[in-house]
């Protein structure tokens, strides 16, 4: 595959990105678990959002979808949840479930069901059934509620089937870190007679502690002894401390799409960039952070209760970062996800930096200023096992950084 990318005199703008699926799927569900209306603005409009929508629509309450407006970000979406709370939830009569091919609709809502009386059966598409869901039927086993799945190569999948009911509190500590199982299981505790306990050893994303503490949950967070961080919930089994609804949600937009202006603005000798309305979550920001710690130079401001990212570079010459870990040493974990290797010696090309951002790689280039030794390249991408070879007869290292970012 040859492919000749000219470069981009300059990379200046303001841009609103998608809203942050994570918090679109909570904020919905969230909604449908507490008493009143709630408006979400600036949800992500992708079929795996909408398919929690569908579950909260399923189970009783109005989930309308709205016209966005002129201030709404392109690709987001408008809506409209009105709900008598968790006790206002009913299964339906044959207790089907669509989350399509969301495992966030799946495993959420395992644990939303979990404390709505009846049978229900979350299932979706072929994919769906092909992804593990043992580790939210065991939390919710553990918790007294009749759980189970199909069997499948990697354990228990969809469909599943839960009889939901009044779980009792407990104390749970999975194998594997994870922010979905842990909104499961605090979900589910809602519902639970007692205190819910779930304990990671790594601290993963805090939607929905932050979330649900917004809406009247009692939740507490520690670090214990060991290191280990043990988040709670209070039960509200006779639903006497119904969440209540915040009447305006507006979804802040996606860092981990951030990542990739950011970079490219890093990259860049002649960047301006303004990124509006992006999710500054402290368990979210980690390119920020990392980018930071290399020199660029990003601002952050609060102006209407929005948040927004502000990068400027303008010295007129290719930015060369430097990573404060290792000094481009290869054992570093910032710098060892991708290799980019030139075809004949297989050495490493100078200067070459890669960072890991979110739940996957996000490759970029810097070389020395007026470098134009790129031609030939064999990108070696050790997470897809494949190579990509590439011709130039000339090339910048911005078009280098941004052909990276395509092959994530």
């Amino acid at each position: 595959m040859s492919l000749r990318v000219d470069p981009a005199a300059q990379l200046r703008g303001e841009l609103r990105l998608p809203g942050d699926k994570s918090i679109s799927h909570r904020a919905i569900l969230f909604a449908a678990l507490a008493h009143g209306e709630t408006l979400v603005a600036g949800a992500g409009d992708g079929h795996d959002v909408r398919s929690t929508a569908g579950i909260v629509r399923a189970l009783g309450a109005t989930c309308d979808r709205l016209p966005t407006e002129a201030d709404d970000a392109p690709g987001t979406a408008r809506w409209r949840i009105v709900s008598a709370g968790r006790h206002g939830l009913s299964a339906r009569r044959d207790g089907a479930l669509d989350c399509g091919n969301s495992g966030t609709s799946a495993r959420l809502g395992a644990g939303l069901v979990a404390g709505v009386a009846g049978t229900h059966l979350l299932d979706g598409d072929g994919s769906l059934r092909r992804r593990p869901m043992t580790r939210v039927l065991e939390p919710l086993r553990a918790m007294g509620i009749e759980a189970s799945g199909a069997d499948g190569e990697r354990g228990e999948t969809a469909p599943m089937r839960i009889v939901g009911g009044t779980p009792h509190g407990t104390e749970w500590r999975p194998a594997t870190p994870s922010a979905q199982v842990k909104s499961c299981v605090l979900i589910a505790g809602l519902a639970a007679r007692g205190t819910t306990t779930y304990i990671e050893t790594v601290a993963t994303r805090d939607h929905s502690e932050r979330m649900l503490a917004a809406r009247g949950a009692k939740i507490s967070r520690e670090r214990r002894p060991d290191g280990a961080w043990a988040t709670s919930i209070a039960g509200d089994a006779d639903g006497s401390r119904s969440l209540t609804a915040i009447p305006h949600v507006r979804v802040p937009g996606d860092p981990s799409s951030a990542a990739f202006w950011l970079v490219a603005a890093s990259l860049h000798p002649d960047a301006d960039l303004t990124i509006r309305g992006v999710s500054l979550n402290p368990t979210r920001r980690h390119v920020i952070d990392l980018l930071r710690r290399m020199g660029a130079s990003i601002d952050e401001t609060m102006a209407r209760g929005e948040q927004s990212l502000l990068f400027l570079n303008r010295r007129g010459y290719a930015p060369v970062l430097a990573c404060s870990d290792c000094g481009w040493k290869s054992e570093c974990p910032h710098c060892s996800a991708y290799r980019v290797f030139h075809k004949s010696d297989r050495t490493l090309i100078h200067g070459v930096l890669m960072l890991v951002a979110d739940a996957g790689f996000l490759a970029t280039a810097l070389t020395r200023p007026n470098s134009r030794s790129a031609e030939g390249l064999q990108i070696y991408t050790p997470k897809k096992n494949q190579h990509l070879t590439i011709a130039y007869a000339s090339i910048s290292v911005a078009s280098l950084g941004y052909l990276l970012m395509l092959f994530r």
